[in-house]
C-alpha cells in the first residue's frame, strides 16, 4: 500500500515540470531553435510554454489510480489461508504365503490425528 502511495506521489511530482523554468520560456530551447534553423533547411518551431497533452492527462489519471490502489491496499485485509496440517499414519503390511505357494499381501492403515505444521500466515 505504501509503495502505491509513493508511486502516486512521484507521478504527481512529475507534473510539476509543466510549471517549471524547463517548460516556460526556456532559453536553451530558444538557442537550440535559433542555431538549428540557421544551419539546416528544416525549420523548427517550439511553443513558448508547455501545454497539457495526452501524456500529461494520462499522468493525472495514473496519479488518481495509484492513490486509489494505495488506499485500497491499506484498507483491505489480505486473504487468510487456513491452517496447514500434516496427518500421520501407521501402515502395516502382512504377507501370507498359502499352502499352494501364492503370496497374499494385506495392507492395514491406521490414520492418526492431523498435526498443525504452520498457520499459513507469517507472524509479523
Amino acid at each position: 500500500g505504501l509503495a502505491f502511495l509513493l508511486c502516486c506521489l512521484f507521478q504527481g511530482l512529475s507534473l510539476l515540470l509543466l510549471d517549471s523554468n524547463a517548460c516556460n520560456y526556456n532559453e536553451m530551447i530558444d538557442d537550440l531553435e535559433k542555431s538549428f534553423n540557421d544551419s539546416n533547411s528544416i525549420h523548427l518551431d517550439f511553443e513558448e510554454t508547455c501545454s497539457l497533452g495526452p501524456g500529461a492527462k494520462c499522468a493525472i489519471a495514473s496519479t488518481v489510480f495509484w492513490f486509489v490502489a494505495g488506499v485500497a491496499a491499506l484498507k483491505v485485509e489480505p486473504p487468510r489461508r487456513g491452517e496447514i496440517t500434516q496427518q500421520t499414519q501407521d501402515v502395516t503390511y502382512t504377507r501370507t504365503v498359502g499352502e499352494d505357494g501364492t503370496a497374499v499381501v494385506e495392507e492395514h492403515v491406521v490414520k492418526g490425528e492431523p498435526v498443525p505444521v504452520s498457520s499459513g500466515q507469517a507472524d509479523v
